[in-house]
């Protein structure tokens, strides 16, 4: 009920969102703007793309095709943590709390790409740690980690730790399929970690880096940017 009053309202129609729209309905295709969130981008628009290339003209049904998935990505990648966290229920308490302390900060610029990178992030990783070492679990891991290669720049942080855990998922398999699966999300990972530092070092607007580093100062030293 709420994914339906927040889509609705056109929560998703705030800020760039608006923005964001004007540019897939004027050229009917995606807007693309930096390599390190393409990915990310590109799940975000495909339902509105598509839907353009259905014929669908109704600007409202437009609307709800665009919002639709940065709605959805919570309840997806929690139905996909809980599958793969098995008997360990309890660890999905981490996912939750990122739920609670990182997403919930991007609820009014919803189409945000971190929010991305946070839904694939966590599925890749219980995947990865999975207790039952199910062959289902690591490959389905090994497909999300694909677009987490180009998701956002918070890969900075998140692909060393699917880095480290992929490897250590390598070294203990013995089984072909899986070894792929892992060895797959560890290519990912690396290559992820790679987009990030170089979109962090040269980002595409030269005031991001500024950002960055007040960012960062924030948090080492604590206080306030503002």
């Amino acid at each position: 009920m709420l994914i339906l009053y927040v889509l609705r309202e056109e929560r998703v129609l705030w800020a760039d969102g608006a923005h964001y729209v004007s540019q897939i309905l004027t050229n009917r295709e995606f807007f693309l703007v930096d390599f390190s969130r393409a990915a990310a981008d590109l799940l975000l628009q495909l339902p509105l793309v598509s839907a353009l290339g259905a014929g669908v003209a109704d600007l409202a049904w437009l609307k709800f095709a665009f919002g639709l998935p940065s709605f959805v990505l919570v309840p997806l990648f929690m139905t996909l943590c809980i599958w793969m966290a098995g008997p360990s229920q309890s660890s999905l308490s981490y996912p939750l709390a990122t739920v609670a302390a990182g997403m919930m900060s991007t609820e009014l610029l919803v189409i945000h790409e971190s929010r991305v990178a946070l839904a694939l992030f966590w599925p890749v990783l219980f995947a990865l740690l999975d207790p039952l070492r199910r062959r289902s679990t690591v490959v389905v891991g090994a497909f999300l980690s694909v677009p987490f290669i180009a998701a956002y720049e918070s890969a900075i942080v998140l692909g060393p730790i699917l880095a480290y855990a992929a490897f250590e998922r390598l070294r203990r398999e013995t089984a072909p399929s899986q070894r792929r699966a892992a060895a797959t999300c560890l290519c990912s990972a690396f290559l992820a970690t790679l987009v990030a530092l170089e979109s962090i070092i040269r980002p595409t607007h030269p005031q991001n880096l500024a950002l960055f580093r007040e960012s960062w100062k924030v948090v080492l030293e604590g206080g306030s940017t503002g």
